[in-house]
């Protein structure tokens, strides 16, 4: 084995083809993150303006619709005691149908940002390594029909992966099924 890949030490060509591959997964990340936020988008506008009821397009947002919740505890015992408790209410916005009257609750958009289908498809390359196959196996399919490199998805799952779940694609797994950059070249 090569002292290069075992300490994971790429020369400057081998950096080249890494940092090539990642802005080509950026670019990925992007187009599907825009291709998400725009089909949201048409989603929330095709709710949001024309009612459900009579299909009228005269529609007014309003804040009408106030939901809360709250608890109360106490306790006494020989005339002295103590009261706590919380409430929480928020207000949403609603539509309101000028021609029918109907109100219904706004539509609100679920915003992808690539960063976040980035920790999506790492997510799913855990879950692929970590023996739930069905979940990850369409992302490292598209991963390994890129032809991206097992450093590279390393690198990017360092640079993305949430701290809260334990790693278990490391590198030396993640070459038993991607190629590695040192085979290359």
């Amino acid at each position: 084995m090569n002292l290069r890949k075992f300490f994971n030490r790429p020369s400057t060509k081998q950096m080249e083809i890494i940092n090539a591959e990642l802005a080509s997964v950026g670019n990925i990340e992007e187009k599907e993150a825009n291709d998400h936020n725009d089909r949201d988008r048409a989603v929330c506008r095709s709710l949001n303006d024309s009612c459900p009821r009579c299909r009228s397009m005269d529609i007014v947002d309003k804040i009408a619709r106030v939901q809360g919740h709250g608890e109360v505890h106490g306790d006494f015992s020989l005339g002295f005691g103590s009261v706590r408790g919380y409430s929480n209410t928020d207000t949403n916005g609603v539509n309101n149908c000028n021609k029918c009257g109907h109100q219904w609750k706004k539509y609100e958009r679920n915003y992808q940002s690539r960063d976040s289908i980035l920790k999506d498809w790492a997510r799913y390359v855990e879950y692929f390594f970590g023996g739930f196959n069905s979940l990850g196996e369409d992302t490292v399919k598209m991963l390994m029909g890129l032809g991206v490199k097992a450093e590279s998805i390393s690198k990017l799952m360092d640079k993305h992966y949430s701290s809260y779940f334990s790693r278990k694609a490391t590198l030396k797994l993640l070459r038993t099924k991607f190629k590695s950059v040192y085979d290359v070249v």
